[in-house]
Order: C-alpha cells, then sequence, then structure tokens
C-alpha cells in the first residue's frame, strides 16, 4: 500500500513539472500582450510594437548580483538595438517606483525600465530566474529566450545575430 502512495505522488509532482514547463512563454509562441508602466508613469502596451518593430525583454531588479553585471552588456545590446529601431526594456518584478529610478541612476541604464510589481507579466512569460532576456520580433513571435546561469550571460549570443533574429520577423 506504502509502495503504491509513493508511485502516485512521484507520478504527480512528474505530472505537475512537466504542467508547469509548459507554462513558460517560450521560442515559437506568441507573447502574452501586457501593459506596464515606466517609473515615471508613462504606459508601455506590448501589442502597440507589434508589426513595427521587436522588442528585448530583460527580467531583471536592483538586488540581483548577475542581473548587474549584465547591465553594461544589456547597455551595449540597447545601443544596437536603437540603431535597428529594435526596443530593449528590462522587466522589474521587484523593485519599487524609487529603487528601480535609483538603479536606472546608479548603473546609467540606457533603456527602458518597466514595473511588474504584482508580477503579472513575470509570471505569464514563466520567468523563474533572473537575468532572463526574451526577444520577440515585429509579429509578436518569441524569437529568442535565455537565461543567464553560472558563466553566461543573458544575452547568450552577438547582440547582432539577436537583432538579425529580430528582423527577420518584420514584413
Amino acid at each position: 500500500m506504502m509502495k503504491n502512495i509513493v508511485i502516485l505522488v512521484i507520478a504527480a509532482l512528474f505530472c505537475g513539472a512537466a504542467v508547469h514547463a509548459r507554462d513558460k512563454v517560450d521560442k515559437g509562441d506568441i507573447a502574452p500582450n501586457f501593459t506596464l508602466n515606466d517609473p515615471a508613469g508613462a504606459t508601455f502596451e506590448l501589442n502597440k510594437f507589434r508589426g513595427k518593430r521587436g522588442i528585448v525583454l530583460i527580467f531583471s531588479y536592483s538586488e540581483c548580483p548577475k542581473c548587474l553585471t549584465e547591465i553594461p552588456e544589456i547597455s551595449a545590446l540597447a545601443d544596437i538595438a536603437r540603431r535597428n529601431k529594435v526596443i530593449v526594456a528590462m522587466v522589474n518584478s521587484v523593485d519599487n517606483s524609487n529603487a528601480a529610478v535609483n538603479m536606472m541612476n546608479r548603473y546609467n541604464i540606457n533603456y527602458h525600465t518597466l514595473l511588474d510589481l504584482r508580477q503579472i507579466v513575470q509570471t505569464n512569460y514563466g520567468i523563474t530566474h533572473t537575468p532572463t532576456l526574451i526577444a520577440i520580433d515585429g509579429t509578436g513571435r518569441v524569437v529568442y529566450r535565455n537565461m543567464a546561469g553560472i558563466g553566461t550571460s543573458a544575452l547568450g549570443i552577438p547582440a547582432s545575430t539577436l537583432i538579425k533574429m529580430l528582423q527577420n520577423g518584420i514584413r
């Protein structure tokens, strides 16, 4: 009897893990729309950019050591992206407006910062670790997803390669 219970519990755990793994937004998926505000209160709606340009989302926050080491690389990406009419935006699901502004000023962040304090976008996109990068082409399809790990960056590929991936979806 005990053996059957253990088997059922293990099976339930594996099934739960499989369902959870499918909940994340991944390459090839249409990115769920969202509307977030920046620290100044300006509204950013993902769907407004469909058909126009690609968007790179970086899920990050001020107390994440790995996120902070990624800022120079993401800022360089933002410079290249701007020249190619691609938007780079950090989605911050932890910091309040003051902390986000302090982070922007302290690290000279040159890309959009969006506040997701209710963690709706983080949850809808299946973000479990930061920094995580999601690239969405002009059609709204996710063309790249990468989570930074030890010894790897959130970008994971050359910025020029990422920009080309985004542009291939823009007609």
